[in-house]
């Protein structure tokens, strides 16, 4: 309803009017629609007024001005995360997550997009969690990625990464007793270990391995890239039941042979070399599995602190129960997919929010949604 003359406006109410006519427009908006819309909501005409208002958002980098040819008419828009970090600072009240062009900013800048399931289920928790959108407009993504990180070796597999650190700190011992021109302090070995991007040896090269040993690892004996080439890290009960030995041998690849789970107080150089591929193996291992769970730990997380908050709505919480265990059925980022119950469920979420706007347009009813989902991810949807 628009104010009348007379009318005594709030503190800030007019920047927050601006920021929210901004954040409601998908693109650049015009300066003659700004003032358009401040004399329709508040009755305010006068031009210098307008400025005012518009110059100062600027100078809290909450808005920018776009730049244009000299008379033609200057736009506005929120362009990025430290415009949205201003805004929030500046003006607490605004539900910044409930804007879709907001939202799009956080998936652009953590280079995500809803083309995939996971993508989806960012944006519908960045819709639904004020925590969860708020530490992604607060911290930056390295800073993020080590808190995750740090969550999943002391909470969800502690047990596990301890075994690897012993792994690694005998297999140092044993490098350093064992191999002369091995140079490495332990922590830059192990740092070197965990670095190295084992979950992609299956699509290495011989070439590539040995290059990667010989100028992180240098010092260690040819023999530790070649076997891994050989054995691509892989053991019998990894593999997919029916594979034989015959098919082994076609497509070229020796299981590794494995390791007692007791560690031993010394490796000998005869099983050194059988130690050091079967941490890597478990370095891959983690990493995988880390990768896969990364957002469902980050998620849950925000969901916990919305619910002591006092924030967490029913909404979030089903969504978040639903679609923890269930939304991605497949370790490999490339090919997750999603259920159909789980898009049934998103389909009344995006219906009720309105956004993502690209799945509303034409819809009626949820059901509209559904199917328009079922559309753009096709093969990526699976049954029940």
């Amino acid at each position: 309803m628009a104010k009348t003359k007379g009318d005594r406006l709030k503190h800030k109410e007019v920047k927050v009017g601006i920021i929210e006519f901004i954040l409601k427009n998908s693109e650049s908006v015009s300066e003659p629609a700004i003032r358009d819309h401040l004399k329709e909501k508040y009755g305010i005409m006068d031009q210098s007024t307008i400025n005012k208002h518009l110059h100062a958002l600027q100078d809290l980098t909450c808005i920018e001005q776009i730049s244009h040819k000299p008379g033609l008419r200057n736009y506005w828009d929120i362009k990025n995360i430290k415009n949205l970090n201003n805004i929030k600072h500046e003006f607490p009240e605004l539900r910044l997550n409930r804007y879709e062009k907001s939202i799009d900013l956080i998936m652009h800048h953590f280079g995500r997009h809803i083309m995939g399931p996971d993508g989806l289920k960012l944006y519908i928790q960045l819709l639904l969690s004020p925590s969860l959108f708020n530490i992604c407009i607060d911290t930056d993504i390295e800073t993020l990625d080590e808190g995750v990180w740090g969550i999943y070796i002391n909470w969800n597999g502690p047990c596990r990464h301890q075994h690897i650190e012993d792994l690694l700190k005998i297999c140092y011992t044993a490098c350093v007793k064992h191999y002369s021109s091995f140079q490495m302090s332990e922590k830059a070995f192990i740092g070197m270990m965990n670095g190295l991007p084992f979950e992609h040896v299956g699509i290495f090269d011989k070439a590539t391995i040995l290059k990667m040993f010989e100028t992180n690892l240098p010092g260690l004996p040819e023999e530790i890239p070649l076997k891994i080439f050989e054995t691509k890290l892989l053991r019998k009960e990894r593999l997919a039941e029916g594979i034989t030995e015959e098919v082994l041998k076609k497509i070229q690849i020796e299981l590794l042979e494995e390791i007692p789970e007791k560690i031993p107080e010394e490796i000998n150089n005869k099983d050194l070399i059988k130690y050091i591929l079967n941490t890597m193996r478990l370095l891959r291992e983690e990493s995988q599995d880390f990768s896969s769970t990364r957002d469902s730990i980050l998620l849950e997380h925000c969901l916990k602190n919305d619910m002591l908050l006092g924030a967490g709505s029913e909404e979030e919480i089903a969504f978040m129960k639903k679609t923890k265990d269930t939304m991605f059925l497949a370790n490999n980022y490339a090919y997750r997919k999603i259920k159909t119950d789980d898009l049934k469920l998103a389909s009344k979420i995006i219906f009720n929010y309105k956004q993502p706007s690209k799945f509303v347009e034409g819809s009626n009813d949820p059901d509209e949604i559904y199917k328009n989902l079922l559309k753009y991810y096709g093969t990526l949807v699976v049954g029940k």
